[in-house]
């Protein structure tokens, strides 16, 4: 069984319908997930950008959140330490950050943090697809992305429905 990360676009779409273009492929993809063909995940990452939205629209869309599996937390940052300063001046100490190999890739490829972190969540939950309706800022990196990670595929719904059927 394959195993799909949803990002924030379609979670929150699954209520809005507001990915015209993909809303039929997206209720295939809902029927294989309910008839236990696919696998769908999301992560806390979603989460926190439903937590952005405004008041009308969270409810829904947490329940969507809601009925999905959640992978694994993977932090995009850790902390290694403290940097620790002590002169005749005073005292200071600031945190040593490392940011996770993968994120830093997926940023070097152009993706930015929070579509990094998405990303990065499903490569390191060991997913087979990663399903966004966002052409500009992540399928545009699609062909890097997999040929750097390429345990992972990036699809829009609708080039995922073929393969389930």
């Amino acid at each position: 069984m394959k195993k799909a990360y949803l990002d924030n676009v379609l979670v929150c779409a699954i209520y809005s319908d507001d990915q015209k273009g993909e809303s039929a492929a997206l209720v295939k993809i809902l029927e294989a997930y309910d008839q236990h063909r696919l696998e769908l995940v999301t992560s806390q990452v979603t989460k926190e950008e439903i937590d952005k939205c405004p008041e009308e629209w969270k409810k829904k869309h947490n329940q969507t959140y809601d009925r999905l599996n959640k992978v694994k937390y993977v932090e995009a940052h850790e902390l290694k330490g403290y940097n620790i300063q002590d002169n005749q001046f005073g005292f200071l100490a600031s945190p040593r950050m490392d940011d996770h190999p993968t994120f830093t890739r997926l940023q070097q490829i152009g993706l930015d943090e929070n579509d990094a972190k998405h990303v990065m969540q499903a490569i390191e939950s060991n997913c087979d697809v990663f399903l966004t309706c966002d052409k500009i800022t992540i399928l545009k990196y699609r062909s890097e992305i997999e040929t750097e990670f390429p345990s992972i595929k990036l699809m829009l719904p609708s080039e995922l429905v073929p393969i389930l059927t």
